[in-house]
């Protein structure tokens, strides 16, 4: 398994596991044939109803093979949506999932973060 869409279930199940309910925001660009993320880098978000989730009530997710984190993370940073997401509160988490096996069983959460001081002041 190494594509986004055979990742999305098992991340669903995890977060649900959580208290989390996952909704999918990457639309299909049919003439370029790319996936395009919320705002450039959010796959999904996921949603604690009960506001005790582990991460906040409102979480962006990008989801990933542990071998793209690297191109992922940088996709995020790069994206002036995400400091934007970050200064006002909420998280952005990568969920890397260990695709080596047949199983999909060991998963890694990164929240990715920025200094205050790179933070845009919302006024």
């Amino acid at each position: 398994m190494s594509t986004a869409t055979d990742l999305n279930k098992p991340t669903d199940e995890f977060f649900a596991k959580r208290g989390y309910i996952c909704a999918n925001t990457e639309t299909f660009d049919r003439f370029s044939k790319h996936k395009k993320d919320l705002l450039g880098f959010i796959d999904r978000l996921a949603f604690s109803p009960t506001q005790n989730g582990e991460w906040g009530p409102i979480v962006a997710l990008q989801i990933t093979s542990l071998g793209n984190r690297g191109a992922r993370l940088k996709k995020i940073r790069e994206s002036p949506w995400s400091k934007i997401w970050c200064a006002c509160g909420l998280r952005i988490l990568l969920v890397l999932w260990d695709t080596r096996g047949k199983e999909l069983t060991n998963v890694l959460i990164e929240e990715v973060t920025f200094s205050p001081a790179s933070l845009p002041p919302l006024e």
